[in-house]
């Protein structure tokens, strides 16, 4: 992940203090897909008070980033965090699909003659 542009689309300063805790705690776990974490342990890590902590944690599952699930009672909720940096990539590729295919004509027409190595690296 490109740490600068996982934060830049960030809005409230809670929301930052929410996502790179999110990001601390998943790297110290070695980027799994999905791990639980408790609100209690986020929230103090993050040094947020619980409406700031439920406020920031909704905004980022409807931007996206996140999704979670709460397990009740005093079990940690599971978390799904999305790269921010693929999430808006792909955005911007949804809003203009025809400019990106007529890119994507042009560059694969440039790339037929050049050597082949070249070609199957970029076909991957």
């Amino acid at each position: 992940m490109n740490y600068i542009k996982e934060i830049n689309p960030l809005s409230s300063s809670a929301v930052v203090a929410l996502w790179h805790t999110l990001m601390h705690i998943n790297n110290k776990r070695g980027w799994k897909q999905t791990f639980t974490v408790a609100a209690g342990v986020l929230r103090m890590k993050a040094g947020l008070k619980d409406s700031a902590f439920k406020r920031a944690r909704i905004e980022l599952q409807e931007k996206g980033y996140i999704s979670f699930q709460s397990k009740g009672g005093n079990q940690a909720a599971r978390y799904d965090m999305k790269s921010l940096q693929f999430t808006i990539e792909s955005k911007k590729v949804k809003d203009k699909p025809q400019e990106i295919n007529h890119a994507l004509e042009q560059h694969s027409t440039e790339i037929e003659g050049e050597a082949p190595q070249t070609a199957l690296l970029i076909q991957k």
